[in-house]
């Protein structure tokens, strides 16, 4: 129901976005903006887990909005795609599991894991809405947005060694390559599912092109350099409790995946909140015509 909710907000963000110009000719002291917009800069995912590690890498975005300004005021919205991505490991202390192996012999399996890589990519499309301020060329806006999640995903990368121990047999079957008792590299993807993310926004930046520097009169396009820093007010993940650490190939007990850190923990009581810090380019086309104080 709420992502129904969002999708209607995005339609009514687009309407607005084709039905502002419209007006622009009713309302010439105000200036209507059609902007485009791109960003680069630090990505991360704070958490309060005790047992792992996260470490930010690169995000970005590329936005498409509607921009107002009326005298010093500013106001922004639009329709933006946002990666957000973190870096996390975690040690798994070595388990044993009863199974049948290939030849439908009862044993019990042996698992050395130890260190887990995570790799997390969050891509969300986002709605922005910010106000501020505009007045020679600089502007300073703060405000909030709201992502749905389009393509969240963990890539996992571990090793581990298996054994085994047989009711019939005194010794372990290990380093065995024939009956797959030995050590692996695995590499595995998964999709998750997370909830939608909101979160406050904060940019400061200047027109390159703006009329006082670049003495024109009245310039159609604006070219914008500025930071940008965003974090999360609700937690990115939603998993209500503990569940299993991994899957086991039901014919091959050799086979084990591990699943992501935050689907087999419960991430109630923890907060788990992104943070992005990055500088953005801003090209501005000006929609609206005649005398407007926006420079």
């Amino acid at each position: 129901m709420l992502m129904a909710h969002t999708k209607k907000v995005m339609l009514v963000v687009l309407s607005l976005l084709l039905v502002m110009p419209i007006y622009s000719r009713k309302s010439l002291p105000i200036g209507h903006f059609f902007t485009v917009d791109a960003s680069l800069g630090y990505s991360n995912i704070f958490e309060s887990y005790q047992d792992l590690e996260t470490e930010g890498t690169i995000g970005g975005l590329f936005g498409i909005n509607y921009e107002l300004r009326k005298k010093r005021f500013l106001f922004t919205t639009g329709i933006e795609g946002q990666m957000l991505t973190a870096n996390s490991i975690y040690e798994i202390t070595d388990f044993d599991v009863p199974i049948y192996d290939t030849q439908g012999k009862f044993a019990t399996m042996h698992y050395q894991v130890g260190i887990v890589d995570e790799r997390t990519r969050l891509v969300y499309a986002s709605i922005p809405i910010m106000f501020g301020y505009y007045g020679y060329g600089f502007y300073i806006g703060a405000g909030a947005k709201i992502g749905l999640p389009i393509v969240p995903t963990v890539k996992s990368q571990y090793n581990y060694t298996t054994s085994a121990t047989y009711p019939e047999y005194v010794e372990d079957f290990e380093n065995m390559n024939n009956h797959d008792y030995d050590a692996f590299d695995k590499l595995s993807n998964y999709r998750m599912k997370v909830p939608i993310k909101y979160s406050v926004v904060v940019e400061i930046g200047y027109n390159l092109l703006n009329k006082s520097s670049m003495g024109i009169d009245d310039p159609r396009h604006g070219l914008r350099i500025s930071a940008v820093c965003e974090y999360g007010l609700n937690n990115l993940m939603n998993t209500p409790a503990d569940g299993t650490l991994y899957e086991i190939t039901p014919t091959n007990a050799t086979e084990l995946t591990m699943l992501p850190y935050y689907v087999s923990h419960s991430t109630e009581n923890q907060h788990i909140n992104h943070f992005y810090a990055g500088l953005k380019i801003t090209w501005t086309f000006r929609l609206s015509k005649g005398d407007c104080d926006c420079d």
